[in-house]
């Protein structure tokens, strides 16, 4: 006969988006594009970046920033690029995470409209490059949902990474998420997938 004797136990919970909704947390959305090399250059029509027109960015950012702006409560985003030096910048040297507006104090673009012109302005001013690394992005927002908690603790975050390719950095992304998780932490993360 076997016995098991318990000393000690301990229950954690773990609030749930629901949960986060239901206590009426306001949602803020941070952004992050993927500029690697594998999307094809912006002057090719095969490019998931193609500049002749509509692409599969724009029209990702369109569909999902056109759902959240609804709930967004002031339509300001922060949004980032990945995986290419952005020269607009200044910038000789890729970069895992720098903001779409070239602003590093202040990433923030208004609407969704401002997304999509600030992208369409600064595509052509990065040089696309690699890997594709998620965990410097992940971790941002991490960073900015800290800082900004402080100021505002009643905000939830959703980080949507629009990403043609694969993690180059699964351990470090997996370690940020981890962390993101075991401390509560108010974000969610969604990664949409351009392309085939």
């Amino acid at each position: 006969v076997a016995k098991l004797l318990v000393k000690r136990c301990e229950t954690e919970n773990i609030p749930s988006f629901t949960d986060y909704l239901k206590a009426d947390y306001k949602i803020s959305l941070i952004g992050a594009i993927d500029f690697t090399y594998s999307n094809g250059m912006p002057s090719n029509p095969t490019s998931l970046h193609y500049t002749g027109g509509h692409n599969q960015y724009i029209e990702a950012i369109r569909a999902v920033g056109d759902i959240l702006n609804s709930y967004d409560s002031d339509k300001k985003y922060p949004f980032y690029g990945f995986g290419g030096i952005p020269e607009f910048m200044g910038a000789t040297e890729v970069s895992h995470c720098f903001p779409l507006n070239g602003n590093p104090e202040n990433a923030e673009i208004v609407g969704v409209d401002g997304i999509l012109e600030t992208y369409n302005e600064n595509v052509r001013k990065v040089k696309f490059l690699g890997p594709t690394n998620f965990a410097p992005v992940i971790k941002q927002a991490k960073e900015q949902v800290i800082a900004h908690q402080k100021i505002d603790p009643k905000m939830y975050y959703i980080l949507l990474i629009l990403t043609d390719g694969e993690i180059h950095d699964m351990q470090e992304t997996i370690d940020q998420i981890a962390e993101i998780s075991k401390n509560n932490i108010p974000l969610s993360i969604i990664v949409i997938g351009v392309g085939d």
